[in-house]
């Protein structure tokens, strides 16, 4: 671990000197005679490139273009001012050299030390020094990042410049490269001065992953004003997941004999699960810069686990306790350096080498859950993505995103006779209906087979709502709808408890948040049935019989009588 921690102690002190030393190609300059140029002015172009992590190895600027940093994308936007530090550069180089013992008779090791270390320890006080304007990165040639400071002077009485490129505050990164000192000429390798220079000051910006819920297109939902976006059970429910890959990722870390001993990474793994149990996951798609990569391209380099698929499932729909839904996508890296685990420091090689081709590339998960009937109503329900990176001799970092909250809403309800709320009624059916355009529609225990959602079905006249999902009142009068949109509804009574009247017009309901808590149980009231009475005797008929002969005589009164008047 010791040995480790010196590594990266190296590692991290190259990477701060990388912008300071990009001027070292210009101590060549005693060798070039002021007389052997052609021509007094040099233009400047800066490369402004972002990155997730500085590199482990010191890449020298060489003043021409470098395709070593063609991966790394640039950054616009950044402004920089240029200096003239020719005169306070040299004099702080006087000041070190004058510390010598041998002063002023320093050798030409001596002097090139001195001029390392103020290199390095430069200190810029900006009235001191001459402005030479500033300007801000943008596109250039179809180019992001660039920056080009033209005809800048090369030497002013017969001695070179050292100019001094500082990046102005306001950029949007978390940690910043030192700034820029160039000390002319620029010389490339056949010792001829350069009048174009590339330099590339860099950046290390923030590299942090981002979900989105998706709407009925691509576009992407905000965060729900009441809490959650609400969906019906069997509905598809997509989200995406995007996250760029480490520009390092393909870096390995190297002994003091420049021989690979690890992979720079040792982790990179991406975690989604929702928060709440009973909820199905469907599938993903790994998209890598725009293009689906297939199981076949990442098998020997990444592992894909999906949990709580629909065969994981029982009979009746319920997933095991504890689990769930979500994914992981595991690359193959490990922490074991060649001495250590032969076969994982193999693996993780061909790992990086693989990714590697991806550096820089935007990473994208499509993937979707859907709410069951046995989720949850009512309740918010999170899905965090969750992102492991490990690098080696490092602590373990992670970086999460949660798209918006989802759920289903609900509604309870208690049968009763009328006017008793404690004469509770078991054995009342029901339909849940709602209007359609004017029209009415039952919810049907048919699945949609395009969209996998529950149907809904138009009602018709006469209809037995034969494949209607049905509703039935407990032995305690209880009874609940749930997996629903927010919206209007109603229940459609099919069937009455014994001895009471069905209802004769739907009872109308509205599914919103918090529909489906106690406090908002609703009342379904039961009217009893009023029927004369029948014994299995005589019963009604004995009356009809005493009624008909009661009339019978009146009449043959009223005619005896009517005769005799006559």
């Amino acid at each position: 671990m010791k040995r480790r921690r010196k590594v990266s102690s190296i590692f991290m002190t190259l990477m701060l000197m990388i912008p300071l030393l990009v001027g070292l190609f210009g101590l060549k300059s005693s060798i070039v005679d002021a007389a052997e140029a052609p021509d007094d002015k040099v233009n400047v172009t800066l490369h402004k490139k972002k990155m997730d992590e500085f590199p482990l190895e010191y890449v020298q600027n060489t003043g021409s273009e470098m395709k070593e940093f063609d991966h790394y994308e640039g950054l616009n936007g950044v402004t920089f001012k240029a200096y003239d530090i020719t005169k306070t550069f040299y004099e702080q180089i006087e000041t070190k050299l004058a510390q010598l013992p041998n002063y002023p008779n320093v050798s030409e090791s001596e002097r090139e030390t001195a001029v390392k270390a103020v290199m390095k320890d430069y200190q810029f006080v900006e009235n001191d020094n001459i402005s030479m304007g500033e300007g801000i990165t943008a596109n250039v040639n179809g180019k992001d990042g660039i920056l080009t400071f033209n005809d800048l002077p090369s030497k002013e009485n017969g001695n070179y410049k050292v100019y001094y490129f500082a990046e102005q505050p306001g950029a949007d990164y978390t940690a910043q490269a030192a700034p820029l000192i160039l000390a002319l000429p620029a010389l490339d390798g056949s010792n001829t001065e350069l009048k174009d220079i590339h330099l590339y000051p860099k950046n290390k910006v923030a590299n942090e992953p981002v979900k989105d819920l998706l709407g009925e297109g691509t576009e992407a939902l905000p965060e729900a004003p009441n809490g959650y976006h609400d969906f019906e059970i069997g509905k598809e429910i997509h989200y995406q997941a995007r996250f760029t890959i480490p520009y390092q990722i393909g870096e390995m870390v190297k002994n003091d004999a420049g021989e690979e001993i690890a992979t720079r990474y040792s982790k990179l793994s991406f975690e989604d699960e929702v928060t709440h149990e009973q909820v199905q996951f469907n599938t993903v798609k790994v998209k890598i810069d725009g293009t689906e990569i297939s199981a076949n391209d990442y098998k020997n380099y990444a592992d894909l686990t999906m949990i709580n698929l629909k065969t994981d499932a029982d009979q009746d729909g319920k997933f095991p306790v504890n689990s769930k839904a979500g994914f992981k996508f595991a690359l193959k890296l490990s922490d074991k350096t060649a001495a250590e685990d032969q076969d994982d420091f193999n693996m993780s090689k061909a790992t990086v080498d693989w990714i590697k081709q991806y550096a820089g590339k935007e990473i994208v998960f499509d993937y979707s859950i859907t709410l069951t009937k046995h989720t949850a109503a009512d309740e918010a329900i999170g899905n965090k993505l969750v992102i492991n990176l490990g690098q080696h001799g490092k602590d373990d970092e992670s970086k999460d995103d949660d798209a918006p909250k989802i759920g289903t809403g609900g509604q309870k309800f208690i049968k009763h006779a009328a006017g008793d709320r404690n004469e509770r009624l078991q054995g009342a059916e029901f339909v849940v209906v709602r209007s359609n355009n004017g029209a009415d529609e039952y919810l049907s225990n048919a699945i949609d087979q395009g969209t996998g959602e529950a149907k809904w079905v138009s009602v018709r006249n006469n209809m037995d709502y034969k494949d209607a999902k049905r509703y039935t009142s407990n032995d305690k009068g209880e009874l609940e709808v749930t997996g629903l949109k927010y919206g209007d509804y109603a229940l459609r009574e099919l069937k009455s408890p014994n001895g009471y009247q069905l209802l004769n017009e739907d009872f109308k309901f509205t599914i919103t948040q918090g529909s489906y808590a106690e406090a908002a149980i609703l009342d379904v009231a039961n009217t009893p049935k009023g029927f004369l009475p029948s014994t299995g005797g005589m019963g009604i008929l004995a009356f009809l019989v005493v009624g008909a002969m009661l009339m019978i005589s009146v009449v043959i009164k009223y005619r005896r009588d009517h005769h005799e008047v006559i």
